[in-house]
């Protein structure tokens, strides 16, 4: 990415990052990203928070993701029974049934991305949220790239998730996609 799309950008290891000051910055550089619609976004509330998923969070360490890993997605099922039809809840693989606890605030291994910037940034200045930090974080991720190295790297590497059930419309107005990060390794530290 060249460094006309991010006003003083610094560049390491293939992720480019520049602190924005206006609305008019934060408009100027997302305009120019959503002229490719591969990009999809993330929004932290706190810019200081690594890109890693509820999940990696709440088990603490990798020792303790080992002990819990066995019984995960048959505790997000239970999780999620009364919120889905039994019969519904019994059909969908696993990923769905990731993508749905996610999107119903479960701990999971996946990260929300949205097409929109700014949908995602309301999400991030969410006034009834408490955040320790004064600067919110907007990720820009290039889907296709980000697929093609996954491909390379092999079975230790990010995947994405687009939900194909139609149950919630909200899920399906905002476009979303999940990434699914190998856990205790946030994106910026796969790329």
């Amino acid at each position: 990415m060249s460094r006309a799309y991010f006003p003083k950008a610094h560049r390491e290891d293939g992720v480019s990052e520049t602190w924005l000051h206006s609305w008019r910055e934060f408009h100027g550089v997302v305009a120019r990203l959503l002229r490719h619609p591969e990009y999809v976004f993330r929004c932290q509330r706190d810019a200081s928070w690594l890109v890693e998923p509820s999940l990696t969070r709440l088990v603490g360490s990798k020792r303790r993701w080992r002990q819990h890993e066995p019984q995960c997605m048959t505790r997000l099922r239970l999780a999620l029974r009364g919120r889905l039809e039994d019969r519904l809840l019994a059909s969908l693989i696993d990923d769905e049934i990731l993508a749905i606890g996610q999107h119903f605030g479960l701990a999971t291994p996946l990260l929300d991305w949205i097409s929109s910037p700014y949908v995602g940034l309301f999400f991030a200045f969410e006034a009834s949220v408490e955040s320790a930090s004064r600067h919110r974080a907007v990720f820009a991720l290039h889907e296709g790239f980000a697929r093609g190295a996954a491909e390379e790297a092999g079975p230790n590497a990010i995947s994405f998730i687009r939900p194909t059930s139609g149950f919630n419309r909200r899920l399906v107005h905002q476009a979303g996609l999940f990434s699914k990060n190998p856990m205790f390794k946030d994106i910026q530290a796969w790329v």
